[in-house]
């Protein structure tokens, strides 16, 4: 995982109308980051990564669960990050 990614205990996932989101809790006031919308496989993603799972244990999990190449699920975990990372998260 990339070490720019504020650590874990920042974060929380929530559902709500049958959407996920993940949520930074060390902000506040006015100029807090939005939640960001997830999809199934991102809420999976960061529900181990909060979980303090290793990039390499995600992919693991993740492609025996999906039954997925894990050199493709890879990409779609680093990509993941790398998304969280543009948008400051």
């Amino acid at each position: 995982m990339n070490n720019q990614i504020s650590t874990t205990s920042n974060y929380r996932i929530t559902e709500a109308a049958g959407r996920f989101f993940l949520y930074d809790i060390s902000e506040s006031g006015l100029n807090h980051k939005k939640p960001l919308p997830l999809n199934r496989t991102g809420y999976d993603i960061a529900r181990l990564w909060l979980n303090e799972k290793s990039e390499e244990e995600i992919v693991k999990e993740l492609s025996s669960q999906y039954d997925m190449d894990p050199e493709v699920l890879g990409k779609d975990v680093r990509n993941f990050f790398s998304d969280l990372q543009k948008k400051g998260y």
